[in-house]
């Protein structure tokens, strides 16, 4: 059903929003687009694999982030796919839950964020001096919530500091280098 296929490319270019919108995948990419998209209107279904959400690696964060992005999106960490249809103008997407309860919906475009990668190229971390894996990005991370008082917020003038400041209790999700 290659006519109901998006990408984080090509949903740029939509004429017009889907009304119902099919996430696969719950990394960045899945979560950033389906919970933009959802702010703009459109309904969304992200599906995820291993209850894996983003980056976060903590279970105890992982599992409040679930809470969180549920709270907006029609989120399912971990689901396993039982079929597909098309119905008219629509496709007909069938899955179960981590529970087996099994689910379905019908969806006007699916955007494919499962294996993408996030584009890091050009944005210079090999410049904050912080060591990169190998795929480019930072091997240390700052967790940063509010009310934290280690959290350094505002660097000094030419000095770098790289944080994952992540939607917990408010806070917002930035990358700074000052």
């Amino acid at each position: 059903y290659p006519e109901f296929l998006l990408t984080r490319e090509n949903i740029f270019e939509l004429k017009k929003l889907p009304s119902r919108l099919l996430v696969v995948g719950a990394g960045l990419i899945g979560l950033e687009l389906g919970q933009a998209l959802s702010r703009l209107g459109v309904g969304v279904t992200v599906l995820g694999l291993d209850r894996l959400l983003g980056p976060l690696t903590d279970p105890a964060l992982r599992e409040e982030a679930i809470k969180l992005f549920s709270s907006e999106l029609d989120l399912c960490p971990h689901h396993q796919l039982a079929g597909l249809k098309r119905e008219g103008k629509l496709l007909r997407v069938s899955y179960k839950d981590a529970a087996g309860k099994k689910r379905s919906g019908a969806f006007d475009g699916v955007l494919v964020a499962a294996g993408q990668r996030p584009a890091l190229d050009n944005l210079g971390l090999e410049k904050t001096g912080m060591p990169l894996d190998g795929r480019g990005l930072p091997t240390r991370r700052q967790l940063c919530v509010d009310g934290d008082p280690t959290c350094d917020r505002n660097p000094a003038p030419g000095t770098c500091t790289f944080a994952f400041w992540v939607c917990v209790a408010g806070a917002d999700a930035r990358l700074g280098c000052a």
